[in-house]
């Protein structure tokens, strides 16, 4: 599916590129607009320029016409004076066929220099008839009423007038500055008139603005733009607004660039904000010099700034657009590419991811790409086999590891039961013991009593025997001297008789103790015998246990090969989990015990088969042996053995 969400990767490359498509076409189209702007403006400054280039051409044109024919009659005015040829009614009737012939021309006139036309003054009664004032200057002017009829009078002499003044001073045509006269905006062209050296007057026409500014008006720069004229003075002398003839331009907007124009002769641009909805307007100022007059005008064109930019922004805008398009389709085709070459094998990593994560190890991708997301494919894949590999070596350790620990447990168990018979056999051997101490201590006591009494039998034995060897001396000696001694044997007999008697007594007396004696033998050996049965038990005993730790021993040694065999398992099995590497600062950090391996001590184990360190000769026979129970079976004696002794 190509749906897109704000957090997926497609969204994101998207952005990106879109972004870095923005961000180069954004500066491009920017610079073209700028690029188009300036060409707008650039060839509304050429539009504008030329269409002031052709009002400069209406008003030169329309002056130069009248300037021609004016400078034309003053040199023929100062030619024919210099000859001699003209007089003053000559040059009127000159100046009404100037007038005739030129019906753009208001008025011709003539001004003559204080007597300077023929040296004299005529009477006041003649002067209307021949052009002179009622002070007698020649001073002729003929004139076009509104209805074409010529009529002739003369002028407001003012020789400080600029009409007469620039014309008298330079020596050169002029043009004297617009002026309301009758309510008609006027300008006139005025040359001096020349006898040979001689400034003899000044000859000119007078020239209605109102029909340039008509002609001025039909221009239209690029539409819905107006051509305008000023005065070399800055006053308006063309202008839509009637009544801003004849004003000064003023100080307001492009009132510095005016200035800068009549003053460097250069065309200048202003941006003037405009009330109307065309908004600002841009202005040209264009002087310009009209030729022979020594006058210089300027042509003003005003074009809106809408206008002039109007096509660069519609090709702005159709630029614009195109880039939007390009964007679009550039996104399309990533988007496109993206949800193929990105998001579809991302999507296929993702869920094998996720039976990883579920524990299914039997999923494989198979891919073409030979580009960093098919590396990834392959990865994952080589990965996930791996990671089957992995598990079914860790799978056959844990079998291992439990069939270890079962072995263990059953070991541990033959351990237990091996410990409780010995347990018993030590209680048994115990028993044994006691009562081998208690016979041992009868047998003692038996013995010693059997001791008294014998030395006391001994004692009567010999007393007895002492009596017989003397009865049995006496006996003999009588035998021996029976002969001589007849006579002591009656004594002796009676002796001998006494003392059987005696002897008879004491026999009496030993026999009890003898069988006391023996019944105290009978006793001891009776007591010897219990001694032998305990003395047995106590060998069967110690056999048993002799046997419990043999039994024990190989328990030990088979637990310690078990050990051994899990703790190799539990090696392997850490050396295959260390495959996988984690985060630092988890739990990765230190390997997790692998369940069932042995704790490690920092002692080794030792072997159940190393001989045990030797008593020392000065141990105590009732301290506790290490791993048991010890029988001192030495020679030493303790106080029941001391008194138990054969007498000497």
């Amino acid at each position: 599916m190509l749906l897109l969400s704000p957090r997926s990767l497609k969204a994101k490359i998207m952005t990106c590129i879109g972004g870095g498509l923005a961000l180069m076409l954004l500066p491009c189209i920017g610079y073209l607009a700028m690029q188009a702007r300036s060409e707008a403006f650039a060839e509304a400054h050429g539009v504008m320029a030329g269409e002031a280039d052709h009002a400069s051409e209406i008003i030169t044109s329309g002056l130069a016409q009248a300037a021609a024919a004016t400078q034309s009659a003053a040199a023929l005015f100062g030619r024919a004076h210099e000859q001699g040829a003209i007089d003053r009614q000559e040059l009127v009737e000159a100046l009404k066929a100037e007038l005739e012939i030129q019906p753009a021309i208001l008025a011709t006139w003539f001004l003559e220099m204080p007597g300077a036309f023929d040296s004299h003054l005529v009477g006041a009664e003649t002067n209307n008839a021949l052009g002179a004032d009622e002070n007698g200057i020649f001073s002729p002017y003929w004139m076009r009423d509104a209805a074409g009829e010529l009529s002739l009078t003369t002028l407001i002499v003012n020789y400080e007038d600029d009409w007469n003044r620039l014309a008298a001073e330079t020596r050169k045509g002029a043009l004297t500055e617009p002026y309301e006269y009758d309510g008609m905006l006027m300008t006139s062209v005025a040359y001096p008139v020349l006898s040979g050296e001689t400034l003899i007057g000044v000859a000119g026409v007078d020239i209605d603005l109102g029909a340039l500014s008509g002609a001025l008006a039909t221009l239209a720069p690029m539409g819905s733009g107006q051509a305008m004229l000023l005065s070399g003075s800055g006053s308006w002398i063309a202008h839509l607004d009637a009544g801003l003839r004849a004003q000064p331009y003023g100080a307001g907007e492009g009132s510095a660039e005016l200035a800068t124009a009549l003053e460097s002769g250069q065309m200048q641009l202003a941006h003037l904000s405009s009330d109307d909805a065309e908004g600002t307007l841009l202005r040209m100022f264009v002087p310009f010099a009209i030729p022979g007059l020594n006058a210089t005008w300027v042509a003003v064109v005003d074009v809106p700034e809408a206008v002039i930019v109007g096509p660069a922004n519609r090709q702005t805008l159709t630029m614009v657009l195109v880039g939007l398009a390009i964007i679009l389709a550039a996104l399309a085709i990533v988007l496109a590419a993206a949800h193929w070459m990105v998001s579809r094998p991302l999507s296929q990593a993702v869920s094998l991811a996720r039976t990883i994560e579920a524990g299914d190890l039997t999923q494989r991708i198979e891919t073409r790409s030979r580009d960093e997301i098919g590396n990834l494919l392959r990865a994952m894949g080589a990965m996930s086999a791996k990671l089957s590999d992995i598990v079914g070596e860790v799978n056959g350790g844990a079998v291992r590891v439990s069939s270890g620990s079962d072995e263990m447990a059953a070991t541990a168990e033959q351990l237990s039961q091996g410990a409780t018979e010995q347990a018993a056999a030590t209680e048994e051997a115990s028993a044994s013991v006691e009562q081998m101490t208690a016979n041992i201590r009868q047998t003692a006591h038996s013995a010693s009593e059997t001791e008294t009494m014998a030395k006391t039998a001994a004692a009567d034995a010999r007393t007895s025997g002492q009596a017989v060897g003397e009865a049995m001396g006496a006996m003999k000696t009588i035998a021996e001297r029976s002969q001589t001694a007849a006579g002591e044997i009656n004594a002796l007999s009676a002796t001998t008789v006494r003392a059987a008697e005696r002897a008879g007594q004491q026999l009496e007396q030993l026999v009890p103790t003898i069988e006391r004696t023996a019944g105290l033998v009978s006793q001891i050996s009776h007591a010897n015998q219990e001694l032998a049965t305990g003395a047995q038990q106590v060998s069967l005993a110690i056999q048993q246990l002799d046997q419990v730790t043999q039994e024990n021993t190989a328990a030990a040694e088979q637990t310690s090969s078990t050990a051994e065999q899990l703790s190799a398992q539990a090696g392997a099995l850490r050396t295959a989990m260390e495959f996988f590497r984690v985060r630092a600062g988890g739990a990765g950090d230190s390997p997790a015990p692998v369940m069932g391996a042995p704790a490690r001590t920092g002692s080794p184990v030792s072997s159940p088969r190393s001989a045990p360190a030797p008593r020392s000769a000065g141990s105590s026979p009732k301290s506790k042996a290490k791993g048991g129970f010890s029988l001192d079976l030495t020679a030493g004696e303790d106080d029941l053995d001391a008194q138990f002794r054969r007498a000497g």
